[in-house]
């Protein structure tokens, strides 16, 4: 992962905004989209993705909408990435299972090596980081970095 794409942007977004309204009911996605300055037809097509992998939940009627299926303390940005943007990597050495096919010396590759602990560390501050609207960046850690 170098950048979040802006359909991850979007879903975050909106994530966060559905965690900040936990336990109130279902959201019509219009409301949704509007606050988080969505593309309306686009986020509803991300909704529906974030459903079917098990976050989002909807009601269809007067008193319908989207909400979160599970607390937002249990849902971490590293699992949406993945869902919506795929493997946290784009380095082909990093990746389950994979090998670095023009590397001569794929065993003690210095880069690979740099690159596996940044990349763990990265993971692991998005698979601690949840949906909770009280996140406070971890000590050590500037917002500028």
């Amino acid at each position: 992962m170098t950048t979040l794409t802006r359909k991850c942007q979007y879903a975050l977004r909106a994530l966060y905004f559905l965690a900040n309204e936990y336990g109130k009911g279902p959201i019509l996605s219009p409301r949704i989209s509007a606050s988080v300055n969505a593309p309306a037809t686009f986020l509803q097509a991300i909704l529906y993705e974030l459903k079917t992998a098990g976050l989002v939940g909807s009601r269809r009627g007067p008193q319908g909408g989207f909400y979160l299926q599970i607390p937002p303390n249990r849902i971490t940005v590293g699992s949406i990435i993945r869902i919506i943007d795929g493997p946290l990597t784009s380095i082909p050495c990093l990746g389950e299972g994979r090998v670095c096919t023009d590397c001569p010396i794929p065993d003690a590759c210095h880069t690979q090596l740099l690159m596996r602990g940044i990349h763990e560390t990265v993971a692991g501050i998005l698979d601690r980081t949840t949906l909770l609207p009280d996140f406070k960046p971890e000590s050590g850690i500037s917002a500028a970095a």
